[in-house]
């Protein structure tokens, strides 16, 4: 939540909640890749500061931040 609160004082609070939506679907590559590996993933914690990054980085090139 801290990394989403930074994220919205440096981009509106509509393009934050964007990066936060994109990043789901970026945290979901590891969860197929475990569920196919293992079977279950209701043990397996997944960091969202990847996904998240992934987001902002895709929402700051797209409106053209960066």
């Amino acid at each position: 939540m801290k990394l989403l609160g930074v994220t919205a004082l440096v981009l509106s609070w509509k393009l934050a909640l964007l990066a936060f939506l994109t990043g789901i679907y970026f945290a979901l590559i590891p969860v197929i890749f475990l569920f196919f590996r293992t079977k279950k993933c209701l043990g397996n914690k997944i960091p969202m500061s990847g996904p998240i990054l992934g987001g902002v980085l895709l929402i700051m090139v797209k409106e053209g931040y960066i």
